[in-house]
């Protein structure tokens, strides 16, 4: 499958929103302070009931480079992010979302020289901020597992090819992080469409798509140490807030699990295996419903657990009103390739 397009921009920053009023004037102005010009900014509107559209619609008088998509309904962040991905008017894509920044405003120019390299993923170093302040080791159990993400989402690898890119992904070595990543828009397209059949996923859709992406990009070049992106997260973000929508956690991990099998037989690779999936992690609920798979295909997943997860009490009755089993940390009960892994 081949797209060719006709492009008036190099970069597209695609940022979706949903009720993003109190951070839209400040992404917004930061976005347009960066020195580098080349730019449109894609903003994708998920049915907000705020004043988000109208502060939107005050900066494009002045700024030609933004556009505003209004979705028909509400889709959720999967469809409304790729949404913006068809409508971009460049070669590359960069997902930003509304409450996030760039460190300086030299960010895009540092990185457009990567640009006419050719290269299907260009992926840099990113900050984690909670509530608008750096994360500190010392604070709580959540700030401490942002430090671990925010090393994690740190390239530890400077260029790769081919399939080594899925490897790299599959063994943790590149993030499943959306943002902090330039993506050519081709490779974009032909991973979505693969994953089309979600459906309003709101939790891990970031894993969903950068899963289909690595299996299907050709190049990647790693940027280590360059801190361009601020990550932050708010108490009522999605990831800030898991334990309040444990349940649709749960199942738009199952739908996005049940998609990968689809895409991987789609491929006619039915014996593949996905050894870790990383950050916002559930338990050995997905070991025993996605067991049936492995009598007929092989499909086997590890799931690391973080702790402080388990220790929520939601969390574990969630998994037992919707599974018929308690989350815990028994590693025996978990499906593991190779044995070694751990």
């Amino acid at each position: 499958m081949i797209f060719v397009f006709v492009f008036q921009y190099q970069i597209s920053l695609v940022l979706p929103i949903y009720n993003q009023e109190r951070y839209l004037n400040n992404t917004l102005q930061s976005l347009l302070n960066q020195t580098y010009t080349d730019f449109e900014i894609i903003c994708v509107d998920d049915k907000s009931t705020d004043d988000s559209i109208s502060i939107i619609r005050s900066f494009m008088q002045s700024a030609p480079n933004i556009v505003l998509i209004q979705n028909s309904e509400n889709m959720g962040t999967f469809k409304t992010r790729f949404n913006g991905v068809i409508a971009a008017r460049s070669q590359y894509i960069m997902q930003f979302d509304a409450d996030d920044q760039f460190t300086s405003p030299t960010v895009l120019e540092d990185l457009s020289k990567y640009l006419n390299q050719g290269v299907d993923i260009i992926h840099f170093s990113e900050y984690w901020f909670v509530n608008n302040q750096p994360v500190q080791i010392q604070e709580n159990k959540f700030a401490r597992a942002s430090v671990l993400n925010q090393n994690w989402a740190n390239p530890q690898i400077q260029f790769s090819n081919g399939k080594e890119i899925h490897n790299h992904f599959i063994y943790n070595r590149i993030s499943n992080l959306v943002h902090g990543k330039i993506i050519n828009k081709n490779i974009y397209l032909l991973a979505g469409g693969y994953m089309q059949n979600l459906k309003h996923i709101v939790y891990s859709d970031d894993y969903a798509i950068m899963y289909a992406i690595t299996y299907f990009a050709r190049s990647y070049q790693g940027i280590p140490e360059y801190f361009g992106y601020i990550y932050n997260l708010q108490n009522n973000s999605v990831v800030g807030n898991i334990s309040a929508k444990t349940s649709k956690y749960i199942l738009d991990n199952k739908a996005i699990f049940e998609e990968i099998h689809t895409l991987m037989h789609s491929q006619r690779r039915p014996d593949f295996t996905m050894h870790q999936i990383e950050y916002r992690e559930t338990t050995q609920f997905f070991m025993k419903q996605m067991s049936a798979y492995d009598i007929h295909s092989k499909f086997k997943i590890c799931r690391s657990i973080h702790l402080w997860f388990l220790e929520d009490k939601y969390y574990q009755e969630t998994v037992h009103d919707l599974c018929g089993i308690y989350p815990s940390w028994d590693q025996s009960q978990m499906i593991c390739l190779p044995d070694d892994y751990y």
